[in-house]
């Protein structure tokens, strides 16, 4: 049986915890939802990369509240020393012409939070996809067209 996707949604916007409530119950995942509102976020980070790795990283651009401000590109770097294969999607209320191209390609996509339960079937397929890739990574081309 496959155990349900497992999602971490790292925000110093306390109130994205109850959107985060709200997608786990809409796609039916886990979501773990991690304050960094007034946190340090390395910290955070850190402590975030001690855990199993998830299915998805949520993570927003701008974390102006944190203890010591940070942009999402930045954490998600932090990330990727550690899990180099997980997605990492940048859900945003910022203006998503502030992610600019060198930052978005850190991420597999950009969401404006007010649009994200239109990106539910995106968010499902990354994750799955990057799942099952690094679970049985495809020995040649014709496997990786087959995925």
């Amino acid at each position: 049986m496959n155990r349900k996707l497992r999602f971490i949604w790292i925000d110093d916007d306390p109130a994205k915890e109850s959107t985060a409530t709200t997608l786990q119950k809409r796609l039916d995942v886990k979501v773990a939802f991690k304050n960094a509102n007034r946190r340090d976020l390395l910290q955070l980070l850190n402590e975030v990369r001690d855990e199993a790795k998830p299915d998805l990283v949520l993570i927003d651009h701008r974390f102006t509240e944190a203890e010591r401000p940070f942009v999402g590109s930045t954490a998600a770097e932090h990330l990727r020393e550690t899990w180099p294969d997980c997605p990492i999607v940048c859900v945003t209320g910022a203006a998503l012409e502030e992610v600019d191209s060198h930052k978005s390609a850190l991420y597999e996509q950009v969401i404006g939070i007010e649009s994200i339960s239109n990106y539910d079937p995106i968010l499902i397929s990354i994750a799955q996809s990057f799942r099952k890739l690094t679970g049985k990574p495809p020995e040649n081309t014709e496997q990786l067209i087959d995925y």
